[in-house]
This record gives C-alpha cells, sequence and structure tokens, in this order.
C-alpha cells in the first residue's frame, strides 16, 4: 500500500508544475518512511537504543587509532557500529567491514591493518581459529574495550625483560588493574596481564566482588565472574607468547541496592581430583567513578 501510494505520488510530481514537484515528493517519501517506521518501530528503537549497541559503539568511539577497522557480523551490534557511523557521525572516521560467511572478506580486502577489532559476540560465531584461517597466520587477542576484542596478528610485547628477581612460580603478573562502580550498578574491571615466560598451563581467572549488601553492614560477596580463559574466555594462558602484554575487560551487574568496596581476583588451575588450586591472589579497591573522571 505504501509502495503503491508512493509510486503514484512520484507519477503526479513528474506530471505536475514546477512549483508542485518539490513538495509532492518530500510528501512521497515522508509517507514510505513513516510507514516504514510504523510497521518496523521496535526493530528501528532496539538497534538504535539497546543498551549493548550503545556500549560497543562507546567502546570503538574510545579506541586511539584513527581509523580502527572493524569486522562485525550483521545483526543487532552491526547496525548499532552502522548507525554510529553514517547517522550519528560518532564513528565516522571507522572503517566497518561486514563479517558473514566465516569472514570471508577477510581474504578479499588485501589492505588490512596489523590490528583488527571484533565484538565478543561475534567470536563466538567465528572463533580465533576461523581468524587465523582466513589471515593465514595464528592471531593474539586481548580487550580492547568492554564487549570489544582486538585480533592481533602479532602479540603485544612488553618493552623491557622481566629481571631474575621478578620471577615467581606463576608465569603470569598483573601490572595494572582498576575497578569501577558504574551508573549502570555494574562493576567495570580492566586489568593488563603479563606473561614473564610462556605459560606451559591454562589458568583460570576468578574476579570476585565484595561489599555491603543492600541491607547489613557486613562486608560479603556480592557476585563474581569467573572465567575459563582471559579475554571473554577466548584466549588460554598456554597460547601466550613470552612478554606478551594482554589487556583483559570485565562487567559484572551487582544486586540492586549493592555498595561494592573491593575485587579480588587471581588465577588458579582445577585439580584433576577436583578441587581448587588459586596459584595468585590480587586485591583491587572499587572506585565510584570511572578512572580519569570525576
Amino acid at each position: 500500500m505504501a509502495s503503491l501510494a508512493f509510486a503514484s505520488l512520484w507519477g503526479i510530481s513528474f506530471t505536475a508544475t514546477k512549483a508542485y514537484v518539490r513538495w509532492v515528493q518530500v510528501l512521497a517519501t515522508f509517507l514510505v518512511v513513516g510507514q516504514m517506521f510504523v510497521h518496523h518501530q521496535s526493530h528501528v528503537l532496539a538497534y538504535t537504543r539497546d543498551p549493548l549497541g550503545e556500549r560497543i559503539v562507546a567502546a570503538v568511539a574510545a579506541l586511539e587509532e584513527e581509523h580502527p577497522t572493524i569486522i562485525e557480523v550483521w545483526g543487532p551490534r552491526y547496525y548499532a557500529l552502522a548507525y554510529g557511523k553514517w547517522a550519528s557521525k560518532e564513528l565516522a572516521s571507522i572503517r566497518l567491514l561486514d563479517g558473514r560467511n566465516r569472514l570471508e572478506v577477510l581474504s578479499t580486502v588485501g589492505d588490512l591493518p596489523p590490528v583488527l577489532y571484533t565484538t565478543e559476540a561475534a567470536l563466538y560465531l567465528y572463533g580465533p581459529e576461523v581468524w587465523a584461517e582466513r589471515l593465514g597466520s595464528p592471531v593474539a587477542l586481548e580487550s580492547a574495550g568492554d564487549g570489544l576484542v582486538a585480533i592481533r596478528r602479532a602479540p603485544r610485547l612488553a618493552d623491557v625483560a622481566p629481571s631474575p628477581g621478578a620471577l615467581t612460580d606463576v608465569e603470569i603478573a598483573l601490572d595494572s588493574a582498576s575497578a569501577w562502580f558504574t551508573a549502570e550498578g555494574d562493576v567495570r574491571l580492566t586489568l593488563e596481564w603479563r606473561a614473564l615466560r610462556r605459560p606451559m598451563v591454562d589458568y583460570n581467572v576468578f574476579v570476585h566482588i565484595y561489599g555491603l549488601p543492600t541491607e547489613g553492614n557486613v562486608e560479603q560477596l556480592l557476585a563474581q565472574g569467573d572465567r575459563r580463559h582471559p579475554v571473554y574466555g577466548f584466549y588460554p594462558t598456554s597460547q601466550w607468547s613470552v612478554g606478551e602484554r594482554v589487556r583483559d575487560d570485565y562487567r559484572i551487574p551487582l544486586p540492586k541496592g549493592s555498595r561494592p568496596t573491593n575485587v579480588q581476583l587471581g588465577l588458579y588451575l582445577i585439580r584433576p581430583e577436583g578441587g581448587f588450586d588459586n596459584r595468585a591472589i590480587w586485591n583491587v579497591p572499587v572506585e565510584w567513578a570511572a578512572p580519569g573522571r570525576e
């Protein structure tokens, strides 16, 4: 019906005098766009106001690269990125590539940079082995922000080798960590791991949030966000190179009304007979504002 009305109005515009052509065409376009919005309103609002889409747009906007290359499969996150690039213009400088058909675009584009970016969700569909296959070499992973992953053709290495005195029983050091409480009621955590030597095992990561519950003044465990591997579960430590730096981001929702105070995190192994073997533990205070912000 809308298409018929659109065609009719445009047909009239060609037979009308020049004074009426423009307003008839505008009216026809407005009719079609309005009809489409009415029928697809829920989809339009979902793609432009989805909190996950907003988060990924914010993460991409925070990248330090001038023209980062983002590969994403079609879906809500792709549409959010496309909206940011072509509609709102907040991501106007990014290069956005369609990652459908098992990342076929990686085999057809010849000028890919050494670091590519994708979303955590895309890696569930096409894992690191698919990226390595398309790029023709192994890849290194690290977080690049909230829900964002950097796909590297070569690992990011530390500038200085560790001194003998820095070596411990655990092959991985925690160089930096920051935790803060968000307005959405989540605790964000950003870590910077460094491999002192080539890890021979796959460490699990535990992240426990402690603080005061909604009722009561006794500190307790509020929530946790353990992972089988760092980088959203996709980068086993046994694949890390000597001196490799790996950023690792977490977002952990808390019960409403919670007052987080600190994060306890660490590396552990699962014993063959069952149980856990904690190999390293760190404590990080929770700030009530993002680092560098009021």
